[in-house]
């Protein structure tokens, strides 16, 4: 019984997951003065369906949303498959949305570009690699 109130007391004490879901951490990013949590849905992403991204940005510094900002997310196979959205800002402060769909499953090389709310702040560039799943595999981690 003792065990059981200490997991208990343990998970009431663990840090929300920034995405609203339980699994895996989400991925994340930084640039010289921007942090960023990214998140998919579903986790990991599979092909031939549409992958919700929603990526939490903030100031380095300050640790405040930013808000107004305009970019997109990409990716691309290495037999030139890509796929690319926009961003549309989300419901909280800082979030902002878009879809992807993968044609087919492997391991894809990721992008973002991310500007803040002015032509005059420079385009911040990030990428990485994301494993997305066949279409019919159903072991997805949730």
């Amino acid at each position: 019984m003792k065990w059981v109130v200490i997991g208990l007391a343990l998970l009431a004490c663990a840090p929300e997951n920034p995405c609203g879901r339980p699994g895996p951490p989400p991925h994340r990013e930084w640039t010289d003065d921007i942090a960023f949590i990214i998140c998919s849905d579903p986790v990991p992403p599979h092909a031939r369906s549409d992958t919700k991204f929603t990526v939490i940005a903030r100031d380095k510094a300050s640790g405040q949303p930013i808000e107004g900002a305009d970019g997109r997310i990409y990716a691309e196979r290495r037999e030139g498959v890509k796929t690319w959205d926009g961003f549309v800002p989300g419901p909280k402060p800082g979030t902002y949305t878009a879809k992807l769909n993968f044609v087919i499953s492997g391991n894809w090389a990721m992008g973002m570009q991310f500007r803040r709310d002015t032509m005059a702040n420079k385009i911040e560039k990030m990428d990485w690699t994301q494993e997305v799943l066949s279409a019919s595999d159903t072991n997805e981690v949730r």
